[in-house]
């Protein structure tokens, strides 16, 4: 049995890799937190309180509890959240326990003896689940607003994206732990690989009706100018300026095809056992007869 530590376990795919990791049932789970507290569910899980300034204190606690398998599920909007992420990386480094890490960020990694693997699928599918399907992510709308039947597509809609269910990065990463030998440096797992035109035609077709579909192009987005939907209750909070930055961003992202996986190499034979669910089964889970 290892010790796996997962920093950021509270929420969002840091819970719900957590989550897995109990049912499997395989591995001693710790949570690495800020602030320890008590979380429904997650009751018999050991939190670890981390003061992330500190790396000394972090290596400490990797050491006393001798944490083998570094789980990085730190949000990373931040500077204080990009050092932290940083520090943990190098305390995991310097521990002598810890063997293997899954990260947010992996350069200083490459310079280490650690064995690392960094998970990458494209774009997180629970977005256009919400409120329907369960999900432990903050919902926003990117791209598409089922709600209203609405879609402000980056580019011409003719970009791929790669889709995954954070329920199935969960399954991934668990998965990850039980292989053997060395990681790839990047594990590529898609559930779909689409156009943003396919998703609209796939949305049309299962609600029976057409959508309001505008089109952003590359120069548009490039001057933030971008369409900004109505986020629902739970959703980030952020100034209006900062959230339109965003999209533009990851408008800017979809169009030069950064939002596709595919070309890392996806690895989903590599785990016969998971089934992610598809774009089409979620669609039909949440949205079917709620035209």
């Amino acid at each position: 049995m290892v010790i796996v530590v997962v920093a950021g376990g509270t929420g969002g795919i840091g819970r719900t890799i957590v989550e897995e990791l109990i049912q499997k049932g395989n591995h001693k789970v710790l949570i690495l937190t800020r602030k320890a507290t008590t979380i429904p569910g997650l009751e018999s899980v050991t939190m670890l309180e981390a003061n992330y300034a500190d790396p000394v204190a972090i290596t400490q606690l990797l050491q006393h509890h001798n944490v083998e398998v570094v789980i990085s599920a730190l949000a990373l909007f931040t500077e204080e959240s990009a050092n932290a992420r940083m520090h943990l990386i190098d305390a995991a480094i310097d521990s002598g326990t810890v063997t293997r890490f899954i990260p947010s960020e992996y350069g200083t990694l490459r310079k280490s003896h650690l064995d690392f693997t960094r998970v990458i699928f494209g774009w997180l599918l629970d977005h256009y689940g919400f409120p329907h399907c369960k999900s432990h992510m903050k919902p926003f709308k990117f791209a598409l607003d089922f709600d209203n039947r609405m879609a402000a597509i980056p580019g011409d809609g003719e970009a791929h994206v790669t889709f995954l269910h954070s329920v199935d990065i969960a399954k991934y990463v668990v998965a990850l732990l039980g292989e053997e030998g060395r990681w790839p440096e990047t594990s590529a797992f898609a559930s779909d690989r689409m156009t943003w035109n396919e998703l609209i035609t796939l949305a049309e077709d299962i609600m029976g009706e057409k959508w309001d579909v505008t089109y952003e192009s590359l120069e548009q987005l490039e001057m933030g100018e971008t369409t900004l939907f109505k986020q629902p209750e739970g959703s980030y909070h952020l100034p209006e300026e900062a959230a339109r930055q965003m999209v533009a961003e990851w408008g800017i992202m979809a169009v030069k095809g950064v939002m596709d996986a595919s070309g890392e190499g996806v690895r989903n034979d590599d785990f016969p056992d998971v089934q992610p669910i598809t774009v089409e089964a979620l669609i039909l889970e949440a949205w079917e007869n709620k035209g």
